[in-house]
């Protein structure tokens, strides 16, 4: 059977058929004494020219794949759901400040105008926690003697924790820096980039962004809000309240993540008069 696509769509040959198909092709021309067996020279290179032939076709089976969004995947699939209208929610870095210690004056490299750099700059001050998380300064500065708070950022991107007196180690060696705690909370956790999977879940969502139920529209265009992670919209069509707690001729967006101003934005856009 030849490699077909049509209308029912990418139909290829097997390795089996290839071997069949080089062999019948071999003996056409040597005739059908020759030799073939797996260990003969002229079995061994049919059956590497028929792996040749199955690497190709796996590579034009993803390929046609990929144009399907749930079976896309990476990059594919960002390219697949962008025509939907939506792009995978990226992740972000934990910030947390933490008190360093001086017995001098010391200046210290931070990333300054690269804060979300990827490849850390030789000479950024580093420290570490006691999971083996690093960490790096975000703006440059020359501290005084003293207890100084200043604002670190994990350099892996993700939900990375810092659990309070946990950051503790240096990593760069400076002199005049005595001590290093991360004594209060985070200023900015960090979370996750968006999986496939959970992208995947969202693009088919999505399709309701233009939908005429305005609920499904609301809820579909709420979860492309950037950082956005999880939504629930309920309604009260009724005079009275509802079982949720709900004003009466109310909706309740109950939203994880996200800009507030964003968030609103939607709310106005897409409630009913």
């Amino acid at each position: 059977m030849p490699d077909v696509l049509d209308y029912t769509g990418l139909t290829l040959q097997t390795l089996t058929e290839l071997v069949n198909g080089l062999v019948s092709a071999l003996q056409t021309i040597y005739g059908s004494d020759i030799n073939i067996d797996p260990d003969s020279p002229d079995g061994q290179a049919i059956n590497i020219i028929a792996q040749f032939g199955i690497d190709i076709r796996e590579v034009l089976q993803s390929i046609y794949s990929s144009f399907d969004p749930d079976q896309a995947s990476g990059t594919t699939l960002d390219q697949r759901v962008a025509l939907n209208g939506i792009q995978r929610n990226e992740g972000s870095f934990t910030v947390t400040p933490i008190d360093v210690t001086t017995d001098r004056s010391v200046p210290l490299v931070g990333l300054d105008s690269d804060p979300t750099a990827i490849d850390i700059p030789a000479g950024v001050y580093t420290i570490a926690d006691t999971a083996g998380n690093q960490w790096v300064l975000l703006t440059s500065i020359t501290l005084l003697t003293g207890i100084t708070s200043v604002d670190f950022r994990a350099i892996k991107m993700g939900a990375i924790l810092a659990t309070v007196g946990t950051i503790t180690t240096p990593v760069s060696v400076v002199v005049g820096v005595t001590g290093l705690n991360n004594s209060s909370a985070v200023l900015v956790q960090g979370v996750d980039e968006e999986t496939d999977l959970q992208l995947k879940l969202r693009r088919r969502r999505s399709i309701s962004i233009a939908s005429g139920a305005y609920l499904d529209s609301m809820e579909a265009a709420l979860e492309n809000i950037s950082q956005v992670t999880s939504v629930t919209v309920l309604e009260n069509v009724d005079s009275a309240i509802d079982s949720n707690l709900i004003p009466g001729h109310s909706i309740w967006a109950i939203v994880q993540g996200g800009a507030n101003a964003d968030i609103g934005a939607v709310l106005y856009a897409k409630k009913t008069i």
